[in-house]
């Protein structure tokens, strides 16, 4: 999808009308859901990792058929079906986690280890497929492509790029510690806001976020985080990836990391440049 300079004009004067907008429209999916996540209450019939229909949002809550729940209680999940996909892989295609998640197994067998889980917006590298009259599986790997174990086909899909925001102008990254924040400015306008969480130590200044390959990072015990790159700052270099394990936005930590929602990160990887300057304020 590409817009015309009519079309993104027009969409500029409806975000400049609502005073910013989150994402912009195209950016976002009509039926949002979200899985449900273990660290917090919710409804006694709802396990871990069930789907819930998003039906709209009230403060720091989501409004859903079970009622209002917490917006901790949920993962928002930007891409989802519940019918799962069947499809041939290629090696080395770049896929993403499109269900709730997706068990890992040693082989393709769920008699055999149990090695992982992968919340949804998790991205790997598919390697291989075993395909029989009951199954589909295939092999994931990292990103140098080393082998991590075997996973239904069902609950993946090849990675898909969210269309680019085409500028008519020079856009402007800003990241705000105090309001745990990031936005792209183009002039005076605010395209898209969304939160992050920052470490506490995050200096000012102008920093290069330098994108990463796709898919297939590891971040302490968890596999296929969505890297997006490294900020790179005078000090340390800070690792940009997506989280697929909660909803905690808006908070400080102590690790060297900027986390960004899965939907954030898919929509800044099909935006930012190979190198982009983020201005911290």
């Amino acid at each position: 999808m590409s817009l015309s300079r009519r079309q993104f004009l027009h969409m500029l004067a409806i975000l400049a009308s609502q005073g910013g907008a989150r994402f912009p429209a195209y950016a976002r999916t009509n039926t949002h859901w979200g899985r449900v996540l273990s660290s917090v209450a919710t409804p006694s019939a709802l396990s871990t990792n069930s789907p819930i229909e998003i039906l709209g949002g009230r403060g720091d809550h989501f409004i859903t058929h079970w009622g209002t729940l917490p917006q901790l209680a949920l993962q928002p999940m930007p891409h989802y079906s519940s019918s799962g996909r069947n499809f041939a892989v290629v090696q080395g295609d770049v896929v993403q986690v499109t269900s709730t998640h997706a068990p890992l197994y040693q082989y393709a067998s769920y008699h055999s280890p149990f090695r992982s889980t992968l919340g949804h917006g998790g991205i790997l590298h598919a390697v291989d497929q075993l395909t029989d009259e009951d199954e589909s599986w295939i092999q994931v790997a990292d990103v140098n492509h080393e082998p991590l174990g075997w996973s239904p086909v069902e609950h993946w899909a090849r990675w898909e790029d969210i269309p680019k925001l085409g500028m008519v102008g020079k856009e402007r990254w800003i990241l705000d510690p105090s309001a745990h924040r990031i936005q792209l400015q183009d002039g005076t306008h605010t395209l898209a806001t969304f939160p992050v969480n920052h470490p506490h130590d995050l200096s000012r200044g102008m920093f290069t976020l330098a994108l990463a390959p796709l898919g297939g990072y590891t971040l302490a015990d968890r596999i296929g985080v969505p890297c997006l790159g490294e900020l790179k700052t005078p000090l340390k270099p800070y690792l940009v990836h997506g989280v697929y394990w909660h909803h905690d936005f808006g908070r400080g930590h102590a690790l060297p990391t900027l986390e960004v929602s899965i939907e954030a990160s898919h929509w800044l990887r099909a935006t930012l440049h190979h190198l982009s300057n983020i201005e911290v304020v």
